[in-house]
């Protein structure tokens, strides 16, 4: 059974809305530690990425790939800036964020999308888990 639990960081406002959670296991939030840092060390990186969670979170999934593109078939990835990657899952009218990590080459380093691919099967085989 996975470990991981979603935490609430920002409830629907309108009905075309979508639920924003981190997702948390032993006290390690590694979406919301991120964002954490960005505030304490890069304040324009930090406003961006706020922004485009809670633009995602409020119109939903853009169809531009420049902003926000679909990896594989339950894998996302948020560019808020040219230097910051969010991965999240998609269920319903809830989006979870998985893990995020800050650029520093042209190329996403596929070691980041194994580690959100990881995260997210661990988090969906424990819902599976629990619905037996």
């Amino acid at each position: 059974m996975s470990d991981w639990r979603p935490q609430l960081v920002a409830p629907r406002r309108a009905a075309v809305g979508y639920d924003v959670y981190f997702l948390v296991r032993e006290g390690r939030r590694p979406v919301g530690a991120f964002v954490d840092s960005l505030q304490r060390g890069d304040v324009q990186t930090h406003r961006k990425v706020v922004a485009a969670i809670d633009w995602v979170a409020k119109n939903g999934l853009s169809q531009n790939d420049e902003q926000c593109k679909q990896l594989e078939p339950d894998l996302w990835e948020l560019k808020p800036s040219s230097q910051a990657r969010l991965f999240f899952i998609v269920r319903d009218r809830e989006l979870y964020f998985l893990s995020a990590y800050k650029k520093k080459r042209n190329r996403l380093r596929r070691e980041e999308v194994k580690r959100a691919r990881r995260i997210r099967d661990e988090y969906l085989g424990g819902l599976q888990e629990g619905m037996q």
